[in-house]
């Protein structure tokens, strides 16, 4: 409903009400399915599990809903489940930095579900060390790092030229908060 009425009247107008649209779909989303926008997801999920064999399942947060995704269908289908953080949940750099009454509130409020949820996870896996034991500390289960990008460079052969120039190059979003590192 949020996203409806920004696309209709403009980000300046009823800026308060989809905030408030927004804040009620979110602490409504973990408690029941009508509330989640990806819900789809989901059920697409489930209804594969029943006619194909799996070994592990893996949800990766962000949306963090997707993690009460890998419990239920642990649950049910009594597989294995890995929780993927390429970000924090509670630990997240960027939430942490919002001060407000009901940003903290709502951080408060999802950390009871992702106690709830991780419980049940088999392996946590992360992008870093640093985040890695923020988690294990948290949630006491097993972790392993998995690192974004990649670990070696491309050997140069016939088919690159080699340049005296050096580009970088950043595709995602850069957050207050952020660490940027080279």
């Amino acid at each position: 409903l949020s996203d409806k009425v920004l696309i209709k009247y403009g980000p300046k107008k009823f800026s308060i009400f989809r905030k408030s649209i927004t804040f009620f779909y979110k602490f409504f989303s973990f408690i029941h399915y009508y509330f989640d926008k990806h819900k789809n997801i989901y059920f697409e999920a489930k209804n594969y599990l029943k006619n194909n064999s799996v070994d592990y399942i893996i949800t990766t947060a962000e949306p963090n809903i997707l993690f009460k995704y890998g419990y239920n269908l642990s649950k049910k289908f009594n597989i294995k489940w890995v929780a993927d953080y390429r970000d924090g949940w509670f630990h997240d750099h960027t939430t942490n930095h919002k001060k407000d009454l009901f940003s903290k509130f709502l951080q408060y409020y999802e950390l009871l579900f992702e106690k709830k949820f991780l419980k049940r996870a088999f392996l946590i896996t992360t992008v870093d060390s640093f985040l890695e034991q923020k988690l294990s500390k948290l949630h006491k289960k097993p972790t392993k790092v998995i690192s974004n990008g990649f670990d070696n460079f491309i050997d140069t052969d016939e088919h690159f030229k080699v340049s005296n120039k050096l580009i970088f190059t950043h595709i995602g979003t850069l957050t207050y908060g952020q660490r940027v590192e080279i």
